[in-house]
């Protein structure tokens, strides 16, 4: 967390990064706010109402979701400012895992794509303020897939596009339940979902499908911390290599972040 709150502060100009938890009783809280971001506390628990709450309280006109295991390049404030100079009001980036498995070059092929579908929390959000407040933010109800889901809704404003330029995640989770196992059961999950299944059959069938065994006091990760960066930014660079910028282990699902930068 420390290492992507820093990362974000020094290569984001003017952004403001918050960090929203939930009853956490790690160490994360602290990190984040010695690393220099605001820290807020949350009634509710949820990726969604954490987000959300994040999104309402960040001071600038462009908010920026991105997972705690995930860095974005280091110009990536001004690549999305471009991109909304040019008429953009929301959008993502491609995708690109620290792991060399053929798999994984595949799903950054597939990120590119300009299809809602393909859309997901690990390729990262940014969206207008005012246009987050109109469509109602992430839905508070929803368990899984409220990160797809919002994508649907914003196709709609007819305004979203593809940052060509690439975010890098952790294979952590890839690594610790298995490669192409974990990649079935997300095109299981994501098959379910778009037939309708309900969120709570769709929790059920993850835990069941994927258990990943504590080990060395570090907890299972069920859902990655989600990092939302309020602000506009433009021009993205080439990101910074996983072998060369060391990825920030994803904590646990306590903890919501929220970064704010300002509109121009």
């Amino acid at each position: 967390m420390g290492v992507l709150v820093r990362y974000l502060l020094t290569h984001g100009g003017d952004v403001e990064v918050l960090v929203v938890d939930h009853g956490s009783t790690d160490e994360t809280l602290a990190v984040a706010r010695a690393a220099g971001a605001r820290v807020i506390e949350s009634k509710k628990a949820g990726r969604a109402a954490q987000m959300n709450l994040g999104a309402e309280l960040a001071m600038g006109e462009v908010l920026y979701f991105l997972h705690a295991d995930t860095i974005p390049p280091k110009n990536f404030a001004s690549a999305i400012r471009e991109r909304l100079a040019q008429g953009c009001c929301a959008g993502s980036f491609c995708l690109r895992f620290d792991d060399p498995h053929w798999s994984f070059w595949w799903g950054h092929f597939i990120s590119c794509l300009p299809f809602t579908i393909m859309r997901f929390g690990d390729q990262t959000l940014f969206v207008e303020r005012n246009v987050f407040r109109s469509i109602g933010g992430f839905r508070d109800d929803m368990l899984v897939f409220e990160d797809q889901e919002i994508f649907v809704r914003l196709r709609v404003r007819g305004c979203i596009c593809v940052v060509h330029h690439e975010v890098i995640t952790s294979s952590r989770k890839f690594r610790e339940v298995g490669i192409m196992r974990l990649h079935g059961v997300y095109m299981i999950l994501v098959a379910l979902y778009a037939l309708g299944a309900s969120q709570s059959l769709l929790v059920q069938i993850y835990k069941r499908l994927i258990k990943i065994k504590e080990s060395s006091g570090t907890p299972a990760i069920v859902n990655p911390t989600s990092l939302t960066g309020a602000s506009s930014f433009s021009r993205y660079a080439q990101v910074a290599q996983g072998a060369t910028l060391k990825l920030p282990e994803a904590p646990l699902d306590d903890e919501q972040v929220t970064g704010s930068f300002g509109g121009n």
